[in-house]
């Protein structure tokens, strides 16, 4: 019986030394809730597609923890109310400035639970602590079989 307790005991010991780190890293569903798509708005882009426009890239700013980035890809017209696949995604740069040029140095980046259905938008997804940071965003709808990005040319936010 002795054994059988240092055995189970071993393997116990073991599972929760291999899901330890696991269970210390953020998920996802912490990941989106550490933003809100609310705040002042730095960027907004649509995609058009037959009819109008499919959907629109929002990404706010707000003073939170050393300044918060939130990106939100909204169905538009009319994907509006459509669940299809949708996508949200926000990087903070090393860049400093140069708004609308090329090229960001990664420093985190965050993707929503995703891609996955949604009918109203996808996100948020923030990145935090760039308040004096460039950051760059795109998205994605999918609508009746064809996937219409917003895919900015260059940083946002400096």
């Amino acid at each position: 019986m002795m054994k059988l307790r240092s055995a189970i005991g071993a393997f116990v010991l073991a599972v929760c030394a291999l899901a330890g780190p696991l269970a210390l890293q953020p998920t996802v569903a912490q990941a989106q809730t550490a933003g809100s798509c609310t705040g002042s708005v730095t960027f907004r882009q649509k995609v058009d597609g037959p009819g109008g426009t499919i959907g629109e890239l929002i990404v706010y700013y707000k003073s939170d923890n050393s300044g918060t980035n939130t990106a939100c890809m909204y169905h538009r017209g009319r994907s509006a109310g459509v669940a299809s696949t949708t996508q949200a995604h926000i990087e903070s740069c090393r860049e400093q400035s140069g708004e609308g040029q090329p090229g960001c140095t990664v420093l985190s980046k965050m993707t929503d639970n995703g891609p996955a259905k949604y009918s109203s938008y996808a996100g948020p997804v923030s990145v935090v602590g760039v308040a004096n940071r460039c950051v760059y965003a795109s998205g994605f709808v999918d609508y009746s079989g064809v996937r219409y990005y917003v895919q900015p040319l260059g940083r946002m936010g400096c």
